[in-house]
């Protein structure tokens, strides 16, 4: 008997199906709902078995381009359906009510898209436009400003290259620098645009008042390391308030009374302490320097002379201690003016006295109701200034 035996072999199959989300791929005695490759045997009655390879990818949207708006609040922004894992053709339907692949002309916030492919599987995708950053622009003065009579108005936006400025008024002024300065009372507004062409706007109401406000304060030209140092406001009329500022990494706060600043200093070098000033409504800063040196005889100045010559030769008060009786007797190089505040230990204003010019000044003063303490008389002309303590008893 002669048997023949003939070679068959499997029969083999690659299959790749997109299937929906949520949809069973069935092949065999096997069922598929998620992406993959899967290998199935499918035996045959009479025949050889067939092997079947199915890749399995899931309906969906594969890539998104979003465009900002070019400005916070503008409608130029776009969101574009790029690829689409589907049976084409597909449609389109956006929240807001467009059918396109690509919605145009929109501003930043959420959109839903919901994609239908030929088979009718349905992708739902929620794209968000980011919100622009406002063209954020903020003037030195930030709110409306009264300026005192004699100051000159300042505002400020701040100079960045790719902005440009331009500047109005209800007094017809205009400008386009960054900072401008104004004498007249009156709107003034500013719009600001950058180099996308982007704008922002604000508006300031400046106002005069016919109140003087000079502010000041003394502070010695020169001084030694670790040793306190006083700045005394001398601002008239008297200032409802002050500030200080100062670097505190390189000035050391000691104390603050109300018209003082008590500070000492770590270091040698130049450091600069600035008083601000306010006065019904009016606001006004400066600044003044002040040497530091690591040794008492290198002072060229010992006498707190601002400007290193001055015109007061001799300043005493007698007789210390006193009962709020007492004579200021102040000896000058010239008939010039001179200033007399007598603070109390708070640092509060008890007196000031402005004497006309003369060689010499005798100024005496009768305080009935002086508590006991320590007081501080200060002795000012154009140029220059002394202070010294003395003692009331009302005992």
């Amino acid at each position: 008997v002669n048997i023949q035996l003939q070679y068959l072999p499997h029969s083999t199959f690659n299959n790749n199906v997109i299937l929906c989300e949520g949809d069973v791929y069935v092949i065999g005695n096997s069922s598929y709902s998620l992406p993959g490759t899967y290998i199935d045997t499918i035996p045959a009655v009479n025949a050889c078995d067939s092997i079947v390879t199915t890749t399995i990818v899931l309906n969906q949207i594969n890539a998104v381009t979003v465009i900002e708006p070019n400005c916070n609040g503008s409608a130029d922004g776009t969101i574009q359906i790029d690829n689409i894992i589907g049976i084409p053709p597909y449609s389109y339907v956006w929240s807001n009510g467009d059918n396109d692949a690509t919605l145009d002309n929109v501003p930043s916030g959420t959109y839903t898209v919901t994609v239908s492919d030929a088979t009718g599987c349905e992708l739902v995708e929620e794209i968000i436009i980011p919100e622009v950053p406002i063209l954020d622009i903020e003037v030195v003065t930030g709110t409306d400003t009264i300026i005192c009579e004699g100051q000159v108005g300042v505002l400020d936006a701040g100079f960045n290259p790719d902005y440009t400025y331009e500047w109005g008024s209800s007094t017809g002024f205009s400008s386009t620098e960054s900072s401008i300065e104004v004498t007249d009372a009156g709107q003034y507004w500013l719009e600001v645009t950058n180099s996308d062409g982007c704008t922002d706007n604000d508006t300031f109401n400046l106002s005069f008042t016919n109140e003087l406000f000079d502010a000041d304060f003394l502070l010695p030209s020169e001084g030694v390391m670790d040793e306190p140092i006083f700045a005394v406001d001398v601002s008239w009329p008297l200032a409802d308030s002050i500030d200080w500022e100062y670097d505190e990494d390189s000035i050391i706060h000691q104390q603050s009374l109300y018209n003082q600043e008590i500070v000492s200093f770590p270091y040698t070098g130049t450091f600069t302490m600035t008083m601000i000033g306010y006065f019904q409504g009016c606001e006004m800063a400066i600044s003044k320097d002040i040497e530091i040196f690591d040794d008492p005889n290198m002072l060229t100045n010992p006498q707190n002379l601002e400007l290193g010559y001055g015109f007061i030769l001799e300043s005493v008060l007698f007789p210390n201690p006193n009962d709020g009786e007492f004579t200021i007797r102040t000896v000058l190089s010239d008939d010039v003016p001179v200033e007399l505040w007598i603070f109390n230990d708070e640092g509060q204003l008890i007196d000031k006295t402005d004497l006309a010019g003369s060689y010499l000044h005798e100024q005496s003063y009768s305080f009935d109701n002086l508590a006991t303490g320590v007081y501080t008389l200060i002795v000012r002309t154009e140029f220059d200034w002394k202070y010294f303590n003395f003692v009331v008893n009302s005992n």
